[in-house]
């Protein structure tokens, strides 16, 4: 890994989503870093979700995929990955790491999906069952109370630091875990209109 370039550090902007002119900023940034040019990329490969280089149907994918993308100028033939399959991906950055698993948890990625558990062996990564417990472990539950008490979508980090700051509640635990399957189950709005009454 040479270089690993956040968004939001460099727009100096929280919750930073890029347009595709914004990425393309990103990637002038990242090359000049390198003292490379496009011209020297030997390939490329992208995550999926919400990714304004792809077509509109290759910016949800189930695990990986092949389209075509044109990044500075230059059309590339690229391999793109699931949202929560990039996450995971990362473990290539550690080499000496050869046989751990992975748990992907996060806001949404591809078709909603908050979590994902892979295991890399061999610097190979396959995609292992979600059990049970991940429907108590998700970061769905943060994603649907975050936008109820902020009202906008990307605040489950604000939500889990502020949580540290209190006390639980026993009443509050035991809405939780009676009511977890709506968190999972029902459209946002859907949850909102219980959590209101």
């Amino acid at each position: 890994v040479l270089l690993v370039l956040e968004a939001e550090r460099f727009f100096g902007e929280k919750k930073k989503r890029c347009s595709k002119a914004e990425m393309e900023t990103l990637i002038d940034v990242a090359l000049r870093h390198c003292g490379i040019g496009i011209a020297d990329v030997e390939g490329v490969s992208c995550t999926s979700y919400l990714n304004e280089h792809l077509p509109e149907n290759l910016r949800d994918v189930e695990y990986v995929a092949e389209g075509q993308a044109t990044i500075a100028g230059r059309s590339f033939d690229v391999v793109i990955l699931n949202h929560h399959l990039s996450h995971a991906a990362m473990v290539h950055a550690f080499p000496g790491e050869t046989d751990v698993v992975i748990d992907a948890c996060d806001g949404g990625g591809d078709f909603g999906h908050t979590h994902f558990t892979y295991r890399c062996h061999n610097h190979r990564i396959e995609q292992l069952p979600n059990k049970p417990i991940h429907d108590a472990f998700s970061s769905r539950f943060y994603d649907v109370v975050s936008r109820y008490l902020y009202g906008r979508i990307m605040s489950e980090g604000k939500l889990m630091a502020l949580a540290s700051l209190g006390e639980p509640r026993r009443e509050m635990l035991d809405f939780i875990r009676g009511h977890l399957p709506l968190f999972h189950n029902l459209k946002h709005d859907e949850v909102f209109a219980q959590l209101r009454q």
